[in-house]
């Protein structure tokens, strides 16, 4: 499968790099990927290396590829050594990082790597996975043109083997482990709010969850099986803990006190 030149993939490189490049510079990072793929087959990608990218299609590397459990963080070499291996030989992107999103109808990938001789950023990515979700977010805002432009049906790129077979998915070797976080998980989450430790309670973390994805008190309560009313009283509980007078300010304050890392 051959990419166009004329591809937006292809096209928008520069601009994909203009906004990377802050976080490039601050990190040691030097590739980024940010990628959708959906349940029906197709697919597009918003890339730092656009040759690449190219290559990655027409070899059809695509179909070594595997998508992660969502919310994972993984080294490709540890599940796609072709792709590892085609990379750091012929383009000098190395230790390749993925994060993946689950989400009704489609995935999205964040792939980061770095050149060939700077092995210590391994232990960078999974020292600050949280920083690397955060740019993902940040991406998002500022390609929203990009990706909207990406999207559309003439842009997208059909693979053919997915859409009769679906993508392959990596089976999650701590799945096991993490069952137990079921019989773990505390009633109450503790937060450091300028030196003061602020406690909220589970349902007050459900509904603040719904609150940042932009749902309604109405949803909330479908969500949880809860009035309108007692989903407005929880928002209003952690808003007065938290000392906020409105709801912008309370959404500032859950990005200051890392409500959102815990959540996304």
């Amino acid at each position: 499968m051959d990419i166009s030149d004329k591809h937006i993939s292809v096209i928008s490189e520069g601009e994909v790099n203009e906004i990377c490049d802050p976080f490039f510079k601050a990190t040691g990072i030097n590739y980024f990927n940010y990628a959708v793929f959906y349940k029906t087959g197709y697919c597009f990608s918003l890339v730092t290396h656009a040759e690449w990218h190219k290559y990655y299609f027409s070899k059809k590397l695509y179909q070594n590829t595997k998508l992660l459990p969502s919310d994972q963080c993984y080294l490709i070499s540890s599940y796609a050594p072709t792709i590892a291996f085609e990379a750091k030989s012929h383009f000098n992107i190395n230790h390749f990082f993925e994060i993946s999103k689950e989400y009704e109808d489609h995935y999205v990938l964040l792939s980061f790597g770095t050149a060939n001789n700077n092995d210590r950023q391994i232990s960078f990515y999974f020292s600050n996975q949280d920083l690397l979700k955060k740019f993902g977010l940040y991406f998002k805002d500022k390609a929203a043109k990009l990706i909207k432009l990406s999207n559309a049906k003439t842009n997208k790129i059909l693979l053919p083997e997915y859409r009769q077979k679906g993508f392959a998915m990596i089976k999650d070797p701590y799945d096991q482990q993490r069952n137990i976080l079921g019989e773990i998980s505390p009633n109450k989450y503790f937060f450091n709010d300028q030196g003061q430790e602020v406690w909220l309670s589970k349902r007050e973390i459900d509904c603040l969850t719904s609150f940042v994805k932009c749902r309604s008190a109405p949803e909330m309560a479908e969500d949880f099986n809860i009035s309108v009313k007692t989903a407005e009283s929880y928002i209003a509980s952690a808003r007065e803990k938290l000392n906020c007078t409105s709801r912008s300010e309370l959404f500032d304050k859950l990005i200051e006190i890392g409500f959102i890392d815990l959540i996304f």
